[in-house]
């Protein structure tokens, strides 16, 4: 399988980013959580420790007796008629139960409660479903059951005067609808935002790395072009030196034959005016594959580009009027002259004219149009034909050189053609519709 820069690191970011966002998100979401309603569980506790006188709380914990119980009652209500309070427990240092809402508990013992015992300790403690799941397991939690919303439990312990002895724990139980609804929305608003910047990080990675692999493939391309064009320069310099004398001793001689009036038939000479033709064209296709295999081309100049179309189509006249083509080409006089080399664009509208012929064998016209730009600094030219056209995998492969579906050629006419004009500065597109003809799109640079 061929390897794919974009998909592989498509797949391999999406999956990085994916977890890195999702376990960010989980630790950042738990963490604000875990502030959230410690530091609400603290000002809670600083309201327990204002309503509860030390010496109040000293006395109680002791059993202060009845008196110490009325002063400690008014204290303990005022726990009551806090907003979200649904229930609370006062235990001693032996975890028993002194005071209770629900009356069934005063006096119960309560088993191994492992926030009350760090609470005995001197810590603040805090349970709630945001931080983990609810489960029932503490007997007090049987008077809870019913409660249709979360609550938080909340473990504050009462020091005594001089802040070194835990008297003893109130445990309460709230209902803040408000810190809940406070905390999902910043839960939230954490996964919203994870979610929001993994896709923005994924994206910019994406287009980043997705632009490298085509500059990359566009340089080894590039390389493969030039690795490609030194083996053809060099092959077709031998080509050239090996073939064009025998190719000239061979024409000569049929025009010789040709000249030989009235001792040679006219099957001779028929054949004799096909043997020069078939070595023009392979003189035509070493011409060809010399101008493409150039590595570079002479300074542009001012080119009259009608007069370099007027030219290519008078070389090509005879084989226009041998296959029935029509050619279409008003005021080539006025079209606006082009920077460029007059050899190489000639050669270039000979290949896009020779391509043209080969499309109509049964006849079809052949159109050429020119437009300039609106701010006057490129000359399109369009060579349109009515021939069969090409497929959309021909399409694809129309520049690849040496590609070719035609018998006999050798596929160096198109990719002549935009060599040709990129070598200029221009630019080559093609459109085709199988069946309906082919048009060919050159832009170049005007020269005033």
């Amino acid at each position: 399988m061929k390897f794919n820069l974009t998909r592989r690191f498509a797949i391999l970011a999406l999956l990085s980013i994916a977890v890195v966002s999702v376990v960010s998100a989980a630790l950042l979401s738990r963490a604000l959580a875990e502030r959230t309603i410690h530091h609400d569980a603290k000002v809670f506790q600083s309201f327990v420790d204002g309503a509860i006188p030390a010496d109040i709380a000293e006395a109680y914990f002791a059993g202060g007796g009845p008196d110490v119980e009325r002063r400690m009652a008014p204290r303990l209500a005022e726990v009551t008629r806090l907003p979200d309070v649904v229930h609370y427990n006062v235990y001693d240092r032996n975890r028993r139960v002194l005071y209770s809402t629900k009356p069934d508990m005063v006096g119960k013992v309560l088993p191994v409660n492992p926030e009350l015992d760090e609470a005995l300790e001197g810590e603040l403690e805090v349970e709630s479903n945001i931080l983990e799941d609810r489960q029932y397991l503490k007997p007090e939690h049987i008077y809870l059951i019913d409660l249709s919303h979360d609550f938080v439990e909340t473990y504050v312990p009462i020091w005594d005067s001089s802040k070194k002895n835990v008297l003893g724990v109130i445990e309460v139980y709230r209902t803040p609808r408000a810190l809940f609804q406070m905390t999902w929305e910043l839960i939230r608003g954490v996964w919203l935002s994870a979610l929001l910047g993994g896709l923005f990080l994924f994206a910019v990675l994406y287009w980043v790395v997705r632009r490298a692999d085509r500059l990359i493939r566009a340089q080894q391309q590039q390389i493969v072009d030039k690795e490609t064009m030194a083996a053809v320069g060099e092959m077709s310099a031998a080509v050239a030196h090996s073939i064009r004398n025998p190719l000239a001793s061979i024409r000569s001689s049929a025009e010789l034959t040709q000249d030989l009036n009235g001792t040679v038939s006219a099957a001779v000479k028929s054949a004799m005016n096909d043997i020069i033709g078939e070595v023009d064209r392979i003189a035509h296709w070493i011409k060809d594959l010399l101008v493409y295999s150039q590595s570079s081309a002479s300074e542009p100049t001012r080119v009259e580009l009608g007069s370099v179309i007027k030219t290519s189509l008078a070389n090509y006249e005879r084989e226009f009027e041998k296959h029935g083509i029509r050619v279409k080409a008003a005021a080539l006089n006025s079209v606006p002259a082009v920077s460029a080399d007059a050899s190489l664009l000639a050669q270039a509208f000979n290949s896009l004219f020779a391509n043209a012929v080969e499309a109509m064998p049964k006849g079809g016209e052949l159109s050429i149009e020119t437009a300039l730009s609106t701010d006057r600094k490129r000359v399109e030219v369009i060579v349109r034909d009515t021939g069969e056209g090409m497929t959309a995998d021909q399409l694809k492969r129309a520049f690849v050189p040496f590609h070719t579906t035609k018998k006999g050629g050798m596929g160096i006419g198109l990719p002549l053609v935009r060599r040709v004009v990129e070598r200029l500065g221009g630019v080559v597109n093609i459109d085709s519709v199988p069946g309906a003809g082919t048009s060919v799109h050159l832009q170049m640079h005007a020269r005033p």
